[in-house]
């Protein structure tokens, strides 16, 4: 079944909060991962500063995913069934329906 307007709204307005409040995090991720792509591919890899990386990239991943599930925890308050359309994260969107990349 599909979900009631004033929901979806609600959804709608929780997919863009989660968008907003990560922007930085899927930045600095990516920021991240880049940095570590161009020095994987130069002359001499760094190895301590890649291993630091590591550990810096892995510190955001996890950060990114307590909000992933707090977020998803959110929705499930609105459409606790799960039926529901459109939306980032979880719910299509990024990586899903809507298209464009992931949130990492």
């Amino acid at each position: 079944p599909a979900l009631a307007p004033e929901k979806q709204k609600e959804l709608n307005s929780l997919d863009q909060k989660f968008f907003n409040e990560t922007s930085a995090l899927r930045n600095n991720i990516w920021n991240k991962q880049n940095e570590m792509s161009l020095l994987l591919n130069g002359e001499n890899p760094d190895t301590a500063k890649l291993q630091t990386l590591q550990k810096e990239l892995s510190t955001l991943k996890s950060q990114m995913a307590d909000k992933r599930l707090a977020y998803r925890l959110e929705t499930r308050k609105v459409a606790p069934q799960g039926v529901y359309g459109g939306g980032y994260g979880g719910r299509g969107g990024y990586g899903g329906n809507r298209g464009g990349s992931c949130w990492n």
